[in-house]
């Protein structure tokens, strides 16, 4: 610090804060591991989701520091920034240039990451939302036709022979029975439960 100058330290306090970006990095790559594998088993739900957002919203305000970074790194090339000696703007191009452009394809690489694990989350919710609908559809497809019947035979016409037979209320509650059977065996053949 005393060969190089006051300078230097300004070098030393910058290369500080491009580690802590790596810290930041690693960590949040730790956390990307735990999501993907809940993302890939496909055993997360909207709180996985919402936790993806919240990262990639909080890692947001990354890119307008890289861009100030790097607005930084330009105005120290210039000659006019003459409180910089120059073998302390050669450690900055020679170290700090190269750490700053890797630390920056570090930050979109995770970005991409975020946003390639958000999307197959929203897919794995639609699937599942899918998959409900088509159970509740199935299920209502099973009863529709005991609902029929039931609405026939609760009208109470006067009129209707099959009221005046002993055995007509066992064959009646005996076909609802056999169509719901019915309609189950066939889903369960066409794969829909």
């Amino acid at each position: 610090m005393q060969k190089l100058g006051i300078d230097y330290l300004f070098y030393i306090i910058f290369k500080y804060i491009l580690n802590n970006y790596e810290t930041v990095f690693t960590d949040i790559s730790r956390k990307l591991d735990d999501l993907e594998d809940e993302v890939l088993d496909n055993s997360g739900d909207e709180s996985t989701y919402q936790k993806l957002a919240t990262m990639r919203q909080s890692t947001r305000s990354g890119r307008r520091n890289f861009q100030s970074i790097k607005l930084l790194m330009a105005i120290m090339d210039n000659e006019d920034f003459q409180w910089v000696s120059q073998p302390v703007k050669e450690l900055f191009n020679q170290e700090l240039v190269h750490h700053v452009d890797k630390l920056w394809q570090e930050y979109q690489a995770l970005r991409a990451w975020m946003s390639e694990l958000m999307e197959i989350q929203r897919d794995n919710i639609a699937s599942k939302t899918g998959e409900r609908i088509n159970r509740l559809t199935i299920l209502s497809t099973i009863f529709l036709p005991i609902t029929f019947m039931s609405g026939f035979y609760g009208m109470n016409f006067k009129y209707m022979p099959e009221l005046e037979q002993p055995w007509a209320y066992p064959v009646v509650i005996c076909m609802m029975a056999l169509i719901v059977i019915g309609s189950i065996i066939y889903a369960k053949k066409q794969r829909w439960l």
